[in-house]
């Protein structure tokens, strides 16, 4: 008997080893399909006017028939495994039987026994396809979990320092700063800024000039410690910014971005973000500066209207 519950759970255990590689290729299908299916719904005006919407439907019917694919051999697996199981379960209670039976016509063994056994053996039988369920469950929970886990251990690039940055001046220093974008495995994928020296006195105005990929928004984004630098120091004030908190050194530098990056909420909300203590008129003081206040002014709800998703309520413009 313990010779087959032996049996039994090992092929249960390589069958669920065998299962979880479909349950990968699933799990990644699947992730792959909504992928899919997310970019083109969020980029369909970009589609539509590129009249690409053929080749983008053809794009996700192939991606949804690998993951149903990928999902019915996961399934067929599974179901392979534990049918497999039973067979072995019915043929071990069979062959127990006809050896009771046998024993029972010869007088070797009692009736009660035979009774017996088969109530312990169903017992038996039915942990042992619950501990199935479970080992198979517990499978699919871990494989899910996976890509939580590798984000979970993946190593900080940018630790926070521990003194709070002291501005006076506002002189920046780059001295001998070289940076390059890594791979998932840490090596180089492109070095975009080497060894870069130069100086922003305090109150002046200095423009980057560059080709693009040379570098220009890497720098912005190394002084604002999105990245830090693989080599050399970036100084405000004469404090590397590295031994600084993050809070304190994002608080004195304000960046705008390449793209647009607006939230489902107010505009009002959307102005003040950069600065939550700004008061409303201090808001519309800055609209007013950089000529959105009338803009604004002509919408039902004026200053607590909402964009939207996605930026759905204003014009290419107004954005």
């Amino acid at each position: 008997m313990l010779l087959l519950i032996t049996f039994y759970l090992s092929v249960a255990y390589y069958g669920a080893h065998w299962v979880s590689r479909s349950l990968r290729d699933y799990s990644r299908c699947h992730e792959e399909s909504t992928h899919n299916f997310q970019e083109s719904m969020q980029n369909r005006p970009i589609i539509s006017c590129f009249n690409r919407s053929d080749d983008e439907i053809s794009r996700f019917s192939r991606a949804l028939g690998s993951y149903l694919n990928t999902q019915l051999r996961c399934h067929d697996r599974f179901y392979l495994i534990t049918n497999t199981l039973r067979i072995l379960l019915e043929v071990a209670l069979g062959a127990v039987v006809s050896t009771l039976a046998r024993g029972i016509i010869r007088g070797t063994a009692s009736p009660a026994t035979f009774i017996v056994l088969v109530t312990y053996w169903n017992s038996i039988s039915g942990n042992l396809t619950g501990l199935t369920e479970s080992l198979k469950r517990l499978r699919a929970i871990l494989i899910s979990a996976e890509k939580l886990l590798r984000i979970l251990y993946t190593q900080l690039t940018v630790i926070d320092g521990s003194k709070q940055l002291r501005t006076h001046s506002g002189h920046i220093l780059f001295e001998d700063v070289s940076f390059s974008y890594k791979g998932q495995a840490g090596e180089d994928l492109a070095s975009r800024v080497r060894n870069i020296t130069f100086k922003v006195p305090d109150g002046s105005t200095v423009a980057l000039v560059g080709e693009s990929g040379s570098g220009k928004s890497t720098l912005a984004n190394l002084l604002s410690r999105g990245d830090d630098v693989d080599k050399g120091a970036i100084k405000i004030d004469d404090q590397d910014i590295k031994d600084v908190t993050l809070s304190s050194l994002r608080d004195v530098v304000g960046i705008v971005h390449q793209d647009h990056f607006i939230f489902d909420r107010s505009i009002i909300d959307n102005v003040r973000f950069g600065r939550p203590d700004a008061t409303d008129d201090e808001v519309k003081e800055v609209c007013k500066a950089i000529g959105l206040h009338d803009m604004i002014m002509k919408f039902e709800e004026k200053y607590e209207k909402r964009v939207g998703e996605r930026v759905n309520g204003l014009s290419g413009g107004q954005k």
